[in-house]
């Protein structure tokens, strides 16, 4: 019996390492997120596209994308233009966030928002900033339980 659970540990030891391979793994042309878990998480996702109004910078961020255990969506289609991208998600059962060190703004509803300034309404998450590097063609980003 103990020889199983080591087995079964360390199988899921090394398709935890496989998975993390995988964020920089490129996969189908644009940008992927697959969901690891085994819940259904809330992506949203933001470019900075570079440009400006009225002085201020153009933040795109939109939600959500339902995505169930196991699956994958993408997010950009490609070409993939810009040289970083932005996702957070959300478990809504568990309260468990994946989220980096970008503050920008979301809904608790449905939403689009071209602004990085949070008005009434909506609340402010701390997004993963992916950088591109050369990758311009495809990648995936894992979500991991």
């Amino acid at each position: 019996m103990r020889i199983a659970a080591i087995l079964v540990i360390s199988a899921a030891l090394c398709g935890a390492t496989e998975l993390a391979a995988q964020q920089r793994r490129p996969g189908p042309p644009g940008f992927q997120v697959c969901n690891q878990t085994a819940s259904e998480i809330e992506v949203a996702k933001a470019v900075n596209t570079g440009a400006t109004e009225n002085g201020q910078p153009i933040i795109i961020s939109e939600g959500w994308y339902k995505l169930p255990p196991g699956a994958c969506t993408m997010l950009w289609q490609a070409p993939l233009r810009y040289l970083s991208y932005l996702v957070y998600a959300q478990d809504k059962r568990s309260g468990r966030e994946w989220g980096g060190a970008v503050p920008l703004c979301i809904s608790p509803h449905a939403f689009t928002i071209r602004s990085d300034k949070c008005g009434s309404g909506y609340e402010r998450r701390m997004f993963t900033q992916v950088n591109m590097g050369s990758e311009r063609t495809s990648w995936t980003h894992v979500f991991h339980p």
